[in-house]
């Protein structure tokens, strides 16, 4: 479902921000005007509306490569693009850098224009190895000052500051980021994960330095930060946790056949980001191993939307954003003649779901 705002309900979101029960915003003190306003939409629409989101919807999808930012899996099955797009920074120096109809910084200024929400993702290169994100050599003490990899770790931040503040709207306003680093962190497969590859402590450093070196070093005020641990049998929710200055939004990773056994946890999660003046999502989300392994009837009706939708407490995460579709057997968004491309559409019609523009007057 698509939304349409008035200039007056625009006017008193502005004015007020948070009302009722709802938490009232903890940022920086200098983030720009439009990332507080995002802050504050976010807030607004989460009691009775789930934003839509998809990891690099317009970079690809089953059968196809962008050949500018238009086309999407999402658009081509529900005739509409997400309110949420996901992207990555892997490796800065090469993906940052890129310009032109088909890079990173062209599809995201492409979702802001059509009234999306960017958030990006970090899955960094082990500094220590060269090696993928998925080398567990211990790498989080090389990082942190005093480090052997400290310096280079700081001219990877520079890029990312430079691409940040490179990101304007036709205005030459700057463009708000959801940031979402050391994702998933109290997993053992990434090599920041903890403890299993570094401390708490070492991991709540590596957290406030980069929050810090972009904020202050770098003045990269367009960002909310996203914390997003993977859900775990443990409570694990605050292991290496920065403290609340250092954090915008609180996000679960959570692959599982369905939400309704989950309950629990996502309402904890809202418990615990109103309770700190927080944005609680779903950050990441989805049927383990994608739709190709899928067993479920309706994975996203009964599965994904009736526990959220149904439960008053759970309902208000912010939104959810799905894995990407790298291809049919690496795919969480159906195209339009797959099996759940259905299903999807029963999900996109609902009055709860929110899809395409959401930050524009219309």
């Amino acid at each position: 479902m698509s939304l349409t705002f008035s200039s007056t309900i625009l006017c008193l979101f502005i004015c007020l921000g948070c009302c009722g029960n709802l938490p009232a915003a903890r940022m920086e003190p200098d983030v720009t005007p439009e990332t507080r306003a995002l802050f504050e939409r976010l807030n607004t629409l989460r009691p009775d509306y789930l934003l839509f989101g998809h990891q690099h919807t317009t970079e690809y999808g089953i059968g196809w490569k962008a050949v500018d930012t238009e086309d999407s899996d999402v658009k081509r099955t529900t005739g509409e693009f997400p309110s949420m797009y996901g992207w990555d920074f892997f490796d800065p120096k090469s993906t940052t850098q890129e310009r032109g109809g088909t890079s990173m910084h062209a599809h995201i200024l492409a979702a802001h224009n059509r009234g999306g929400i960017n958030t990006i993702c970090w899955h960094a290169p082990n500094p220590v190895t060269g090696g993928s994100f998925y080398d567990t050599t211990a790498a989080v003490p090389a990082l942190l000052p005093g480090g052997e990899k400290h310096e280079a770790f700081k001219n990877d931040l520079d890029t990312i500051a430079t691409f940040l503040h490179d990101l304007r709207d036709p205005s030459g306003t700057l463009i708000p980021i959801i940031f979402r680093p050391w994702h998933e962190h109290n997993g053992n497969w990434f090599w920041w994960g903890t403890p299993h590859h570094c401390t708490p402590d070492e991991f709540a450093t590596l957290w406030c330095f980069t929050v810090d070196y972009l904020r202050k070093e770098k003045e990269a005020h367009n960002l909310l930060f996203a914390w997003s641990p993977n859900w775990s049998l443990k409570d694990e929710y605050f292991l290496g946790y920065p403290g609340d200055a250092y954090v915008d939004i609180f996000g679960y990773d959570l692959y599982v056949p369905s939400l309704a056994l989950f309950l629990p946890a996502l309402r904890k999660l809202v418990e615990r980001a109103e309770e700190r003046g927080k944005i609680p999502a779903l950050t990441e989300i989805g049927y383990p191993n994608g739709l190709s392994k899928c067993t479920r009837e309706k994975p996203f009706t009964e599965d994904l939307l009736v526990p959220l939708r149904d439960d008053p407490t759970a309902k208000r995460v912010a939104w959810i954003l799905l894995w990407r579709n790298g291809s049919e057997d690496h795919l969480w968004v159906p195209p339009p003649e797959h099996v759940y491309a259905e299903d999807f559409r029963t999900f996109y019609a609902d009055s709860f779901t929110l899809f395409g523009d959401v930050l524009h007057i219309q």
